[in-house]
């Protein structure tokens, strides 16, 4: 059943039509033939009785009489019977008195197989009819029937096979033409019967597909397939009218879609250039406050370091509270236009939370003293340093909700408390003050842009800090929630999702190899900042290495067509070349004396998991400033394979707290040689006041990428001096702007983080102030080691 639910309707037909044909004659195929056959059988039997009976009646005389002539003359007479194989006439006494044998005449049959029959030979007395014929006889005996003899025929079946294997073959060849001829005839009637209907399918698809010129003819018959022809001709044509129809309503309803979307792409571009110009008309008008604005914070600076009066003080520091608060509220709108841009980047990368946390508290000390805010801060620990997250925009929160409870909170404290949820996905961050609270009513509007409540501890500020907060938190798909009572406190909670970091060991005391023997060895050293290349000098020199030094990345890669280096150092950051395009050089040409030299990466942070990724793959290692001795020796051992190693005896200094100067670890990192440190100190500050100058002078000029290189080599050298609350700020500050100097972010209305380089110039210029007192600490540690 599947088999014929599988065939077409064509051969369905034709099969329904061939099968009672073939099976009507088959039978009669076989009855017919059956019947003949057994015909045939019994007429040869019928036949060989008969020629017996026949052949016993002619032989009476010839056997009474032993006229074997005449027996012999009457047995030829029937030798011309094909059937005829043996007759054989005895005697009383089985005597042969006459004989045909045809069996010679079979000499190709093994065996002729043969019908048998025997006749007696009778002779008749005939019946006296009166008492001398009695007496004459014998008249003592009864007249009686006598058999003086016996016919034997036998009738071979061969002729009779024959003759029924012919009647077989034409059965057969007669059953085959009728099938010929009833296949024929089927084929034709299931055509006529199927291809209408075929037709009618392809019009039904034909329809389907919005195809109405059909295959079938319409005619006036007045059959189940005419009637159904007609109807779906019918349905085409009422299909096709009410197409049309929909085709000329479709047509129309474009037309009006059309002119509406004109209309409406109209209006789109008014309003386009309507929100552009306004943004034009904030950036513009942001710029333009901004710019005197330093000006007047500037001099306020300045006037506040001269001999004022009690009174002429506190008019002063309130000026400047309000000028520093107007620059935030400027700050804080072109934040909002670059969120609402879409332009939040998440950067995910490997960093240790509690420096970050203590960089941020380090940050807002000057304002929480202002304020008379005591900041507390506590980690859970529970979690586990490094975490993988991005720790720029964990800053920005940090930031955004600590400088708003602490502006709120005047002569309170203040308690940021870091902890995970049960499975450890999320920090959980929350910032508590003791202020005067947020009315319930005012709660559902708090992250709302540009909300500001009546109350009087809140009625300044643009509105927007909590809005940008809650925007980056939910681009890093965090949440954020308040809860607030009236004159009692807040408390803000933000759940952001982190994982612990790829790389669990970034922050432990590893195995330090042993400081490498460099005699004989080429090193190259490519920076643009140059107490960078001091340092990595004097640190190199004295493992008795030879070393060039240059400048900028042109340099560098023109000394690597000079001369064969076991080892070169690039910093990524340099002008004309950075490190990563000059590597590209020197690893592409193969005529290059150092094709084949292992470089390493200096760079002050990684700011991207693209980055870090680069580094690995692109350089045969890489160096993260500010670099001790123990970090750079055990890169030397391990690219120049000297597998020399001894485990650190100096002690861990497990002080998180960021200090303004670092003295050991300065010395760490000039090999214990105070009088160099102080060499590296001097011309430090000596560069610093300059890069305080350009600094300031970049960014009211919004030249970003300059402003960027001044703060990255003041990164890379404060890391190097020990400078820790500068390098810290400074960290934070080259952050900002790196992250958007990479995704060329740099557009004409943006304005960097005001209390990012609040912060950075308040450290550069707290730096310059006490860099007196920390050289003489270190005279100090000279004389003290002479004396020793």
């Amino acid at each position: 059943m599947k088999l014929f639910n599988k065939l077409k309707l064509g051969q369905k037909l034709l099969f329904l039509g061939l099968l009672p044909a073939v099976i009507l004659s088959i039978a009669l195929l076989v009855y017919f033939t059956s019947t003949l056959l057994s015909d045939a059988e019994i007429a040869l039997q019928e036949k060989g009785r008969s020629l017996s009976v026949s052949i016993s009646k002619a032989s009476v005389y010839g056997v009474f009489s032993g006229n074997t002539k005449q027996l012999n003359n009457l047995l030829t007479s029937f030798a011309d019977d094909a059937d005829i194989l043996l007759i054989e006439i005895t005697g009383i006494n089985n005597h042969v008195l006459a004989k045909i044998n045809k069996s010679a005449l079979y000499p190709k049959e093994p065996k002729v197989s043969f019908a048998h029959f025997s006749q007696p030979i009778f002779i008749e007395i005939a019946q006296l009819t009166d008492d001398l014929d009695l007496l004459l006889l014998n008249t003592n005996k009864t007249p009686t029937n006598n058999i003086i003899g016996h016919v034997r025929l036998h009738l071979s079946f061969y002729p009779t096979q024959k003759h029924q294997q012919t009647i077989f073959y034409n059965s057969i060849y007669l059953t085959l033409l009728a099938l010929t001829l009833i296949f024929s005839i089927a084929k034709i009637t299931s055509k006529t019967i199927a291809k209408p209907i075929l037709n009618l399918v392809n019009d039904v698809k034909g329809i389907r597909e919005g195809h109405f010129t059909l295959l079938s003819q319409v005619d006036s018959g007045n059959d189940e397939i005419s009637s159904l022809t007609k109807n779906i001709h019918k349905m085409a044509h009422e299909i096709e009218n009410h197409q049309f129809q929909m085709e000329l309503k479709v047509q129309e309803a474009t037309t009006s879609l059309e002119k509406k979307n004109t209309t409406l792409l109209s209006a789109q571009k008014n309003l386009i250039q309507t929100t552009k110009s306004k943004s034009n008309f904030i950036s513009h008008m942001s710029h333009e406050i901004r710019t005197p604005l330093n000006g007047i914070i500037g001099f306020l600076d300045l006037l506040q370091q001269t001999p004022l009066s009690s009174q002429q003080h506190h008019l002063l520091k309130s000026a400047l509270s309000s000028s520093n608060n107007l620059k935030f509220i400027t700050n804080e709108v072109l934040d909002t236009a670059q969120l609402e841009a879409g332009k939040v980047i998440i950067h995910k990368i490997d960093f240790n939370l509690r420096e970050t946390v203590d960089s941020t508290i380090s940050l807002l000390s000057t304002i929480a003293n202002e304020k008379n805010v005591t900041l507390e801060f506590n980690i859970d620990s529970s979690i586990s340093d490094p975490i993988h997250q991005d720790p720029i925009k964990i800053g920005q929160i940090l930031i955004n909700l600590l400088s708003n409870a602490i502006k709120f909170s005047p002569n309170t404290h203040v308690i940021l408390a870091i902890s995970t949820d049960l499975k450890q996905e999320y920090l959980v961050i929350k910032v508590i003050d003791k202020g005067r609270g947020i009315a319930t009513d005012n709660l559902p509007n708090l992250f709302d842009e540009f909300t500001q409540f009546e109350n009087l501890d809140y009625a300044y500020g643009s509105g927007l800090g909590l809005a940008i907060t809650q925007k980056i938190i939910h681009a890093m798909h965090g949440r954020i929630t308040v809860q607030s009572t009236l004159n009692k406190g807040s408390t803000f909670t933000v759940e952001l999702p982190y994982e612990k970091a790829i790389n669990s060991g970034i922050n432990k005391k590893l195995a330090l190899n042993k400081p490498p023997n460099l005699l004989g060895k080429r090193v190259l050293i490519a920076d643009d900042n140059e107490i960078n290349r001091e340092v990595l000098f004097l640190l190199l020199k004295q493992q008795q290495a030879t070393i060039d030094s240059a400048i900028d990345g042109k340099e560098a890669l023109a000394l690597s067509l000079q001369k064969k280096y076991e080892l070169i150092l690039l910093d990524i950051n340099m002008p004309f070349k950075k490190g990563d395009q000059v590597l590209a050089e020197i690893r592409s040409n193969t005529n290059n004396l150092n094709n084949k030299t292992p470089i390493a990466a200096i760079t002050a942070h990684i700011t991207s998991d693209t980055e870090s990724a680069s580094h690995k793959i692109n350089f045969d290692g890489y160096l993260v400033k500010p670099i001790s001795k123990e970090t750079l020796f055990e890169l030397i051992n391990k690219l120049l394979h000297l597998d020399q190693f001894f485990e650190s005896n100096k002690n861990i200094d497990n002080n998180l707290a960021p200090k303004i100067f670092n003295k050991n670890k300065a010395l760490d990192r000039m090999n214990n040689d105070p009088l160099f440190l102080i060499s590296m100190l001097k011309k430090f500050f000596s560069e610093l006041e300059v890069q305080l100058d350009d600094i300031k002078i970049a960014l009211e000029q919004r030249l970003f990428n300059k402003a960027l290189d001044i703060v990255h080599k003041i990164h890379g050298a404060a890391s190097y001096c020990g400078m820790e609350q500068l390098t810290s700020s400074a960290k934070a500050l080259e952050n900002s702007l790196a992250l958007m100097n990479n995704n060329n972010q740099f557009p004409n209305s943006y304005e960097v983080d005001k209390i990012l380089v609040k912060n950075f110039i308040t450290q550069v210029t707290l730096s310059l102030e006490k860099q007196h007192d920390f050289i003489s600490d270190l005279k100090t540690v000279v004389i003290n080691d002479k004396k020793e």
